[in-house]
């Protein structure tokens, strides 16, 4: 087995947009993944080929095509439905983060964003990270208290509105 890595080539209709190289051992899902993620953000396919054949503008062996929904076909439209499940792990999706921190004139207030995670990075408390980030960026400042819809602190804010506004 050579040690040298293998070259895939990623195709956004019809031109080349990027390559990846896996090596021994790698993962076979990075391709897959990176497909996946290029596919989302044109909202187009992405087709997959390795360097079989390639020769001066020619694109080589179809391996897979990547939609953007995450489904992953080969070149006569059969679902690889083992490999979309696998990037299934790769699919991010928007959640809804508010921070509580300062704004430009010191006063606490509530900056609201939407940060773009995988479930797993969801788990690992990611989105968290990337909204604190996102209301540095937007001119807030800490200390940065963020939270989504999951914690009890959503659940007590309309009662803490009341009680502020009860005599």
């Amino acid at each position: 087995m050579s040690n040298e890595p293998r070259i895939y080539y990623l195709w956004l209709e019809g031109e080349y947009d990027s390559q990846v190289s896996e090596h021994p051992g790698d993962s076979p899902d990075r391709k897959y993944a990176k497909a996946y993620e290029a596919a989302k953000q044109r909202d187009c396919p992405c087709s997959i080929t390795d360097d079989t054949g390639l020769a001066d503008d020619q694109s080589g062996v179809l391996i897979a095509i990547v939609h953007p929904d995450g489904e992953v076909t080969d070149g006569t439209g059969l679902h690889l439905f083992h490999i979309g499940e696998r990037i299934e792990a790769y699919r991010k999706s928007r959640v809804k983060v508010a921070v509580v921190c300062r704004n430009a004139e010191g006063a606490v207030d509530f900056h609201t964003c939407t940060p773009e995670v995988t479930e797993a990075e969801r788990q690992e408390g990611k989105h968290y990270e990337l909204a604190c980030e996102n209301a540095e960026e937007n001119g807030y400042e800490g200390p940065f208290l963020p939270f989504d819809a999951e914690d009890p602190a959503v659940k007590a804010l309309a009662a803490v509105a009341t009680w502020f506004e009860t005599p």
